[in-house]
């Protein structure tokens, strides 16, 4: 059963009228503010549903949502106007009211878990839509060292980090800075999977293959066989 990967807002039924810069700004606050909303939905997934897809209207209208297979679409009213006149944190804002009352609908139509989404609106608005996840240190296997997964976010941006630290050792590296792919960004999964390799080596290892990239506490350096698909779109910044 596949997860919840996303929730998008789509303006293709009722599109923004933008210079192009203006509507790559726009694109990323809604992406960035859909990613954190859904990331605080703390892995919970409505039945059968893989995917939720809002739809701009400016029509004020009952939600009627539907699928497409697991992917569920649902047309709401968003105020354009309004929100074009707004600041950077006031239209983050907008855009978190949209999504959460939209989502809210769709849960009284479907039967949903109100209360996740609820949270999830709570937890956004009390980090001030900052992207911060810390993930459980774990012991290396001796039990002499601990290293711990951090994934950062921002509208442009996605960093992985490799915080290490005991006795004779407390340090944090960056592993990747890069640009945020949103639903396509590989740093989460590097961050959720982020484990000892053996009693030095901290990171990620692909467990079908020697594909790797992780922290040496011995020699104090990054060691990394394995290319990205982002690579090939841009320059990622990764540590030596």
């Amino acid at each position: 059963m596949f997860p919840l990967t996303d929730i998008t807002i789509y303006d293709n039924f009722d599109p923004f009228v933008l210079p192009e810069e203006e509507r790559k700004t726009l694109v990323r606050e809604k992406m960035f503010v859909c990613e954190l909303y859904h990331d605080n939905l703390n892995n919970y997934k409505p039945s059968h549903t893989s995917r939720i897809c809002l739809d701009i209207s400016s029509e004020i209208a009952e939600a009627n949502p539907h699928y497409f297979g697991s992917i569920c679409h649902s047309s709401h009213y968003f105020d354009k106007q309004k929100f074009l006149k707004l600041e950077k944190f006031q239209r983050y804002e907008f855009i978190l009211d949209y999504v959460h009352n939209s989502i809210l609908a769709i849960a009284v139509v479907l039967d949903w878990n109100k209360s996740v989404f609820l949270n999830a609106y709570s937890e956004v608005k009390s980090k001030n839509y900052k992207f911060l996840k810390e993930f459980p240190a774990k012991f290396s296997p001796d039990r002499k060292k601990k290293g711990q997964a951090i994934l950062e976010k921002t509208e442009n941006m996605s960093k992985w980090s490799l915080r290490v630290f005991g006795e004779d050792i407390n340090i944090t590296i960056i592993m990747i800075q890069k640009s945020n792919f949103y639903p396509l960004d590989v740093n989460p999964i590097l961050a959720k999977k982020s484990k000892w390799i053996d009693n030095d080596k901290f990171g990620y290892k692909d467990v079908r293959s020697e594909k790797t990239i992780y922290y040496n506490c011995k020699t104090k350096k990054r060691f990394k066989n394995i290319k990205f698909w982002e690579e090939d779109h841009e320059n990622i910044y990764v540590s030596s």
